[in-house]
């Protein structure tokens, strides 16, 4: 990937330095050192891990308070991206090595978020990125909307997948006081797997609608829904496997 750059006030001839961060700019690593200020492009090629949050600079080594930053962030993938969504407790995890908090990244195994949704407004899911939810119960205030921003492609779905430790509980969805609304509402979405939760007591555990496609539903719970356990509306090609709705 070629790192482009722009200079005022110095010698072509100046030192300068290319530095990475994969935290949004709370630490930095150095990518490469010894350049010259008039030497841009630089070609960086990197097998860091994956992240959402990159940011890159120039800094003048001779003060390094003088630098100038890319303002955006910008994702470095190297494989497609995991986020990770924990309740309160560790206890029975399977994904996860710390409870989820609202102020974690959501990228990392131990700094996971504390719900679906949390994950869903920071980021953008595209093909083979996924949602590791762990073992835990979660309230739900709203559904959890899938639309055709966060679908995959016929080569490389997204998906959520819940706890496979089902002798702690797995992840169970419950709503909310007044919430009377599906736990999954997936809305023009396709390319989406489904897999591992236990529902009780939405309207509908899944909802699809207006021409979603090609969608998997798998190893699901669904019980005491008020309306149909999986609501089709106008959608196509959608698989259930393993899918059990009862009272």
């Amino acid at each position: 990937q070629p790192l482009h750059w722009l200079f005022r006030g110095l010698d072509p001839a100046t030192e300068i330095r290319i530095e990475y961060s994969a935290n949004g700019g709370a630490s930095w690593t150095v990518v490469a050192g010894g350049l010259q200020a008039g030497a841009s492009p630089y070609n960086w090629f990197s097998s860091d891990e994956p992240s959402p949050e990159c940011l890159w600079r120039i800094v003048w080594p001779a003060n390094t308070n003088i630098w100038g930053a890319t303002e955006v962030f910008f994702t470095h993938l190297t494989r497609p991206l995991t986020y990770y969504v924990n309740d309160s407790f560790t206890n029975g995890d399977v994904y996860c090595t710390a409870p989820g908090r609202p102020d974690c990244s959501g990228y990392s195994s131990n700094c996971p978020l504390d719900s679906i949704q949390a994950v869903l407004d920071k980021f953008q899911l595209n093909g083979g990125d996924g949602i590791k939810v762990d073992t835990g119960e979660y309230v739900l205030s709203d559904s959890v909307r899938i639309d055709a921003l966060n679908s995959g492609n016929e080569t490389s779905r997204v998906y959520i997948v819940g706890s496979t430790n089902l002798a702690a509980g797995g992840s169970w969805l419950q709503p909310g006081p007044e919430m009377q609304k599906p736990a999954f509402s997936i809305y023009k979405a396709h390319d989406f797997n489904l897999s591992y939760f236990r529902m009780s007591g939405f309207t509908n555990g899944v909802s699809f609608e207006e021409e979603s496609r090609d969608c998997t539903l798998a190893d699901l719970d669904i019980q005491g829904s008020t309306g149909a356990g999986v609501d089709l509306n106008k959608s196509l090609s959608i698989t259930l496997q393993r899918v059990v709705v009862r009272e």
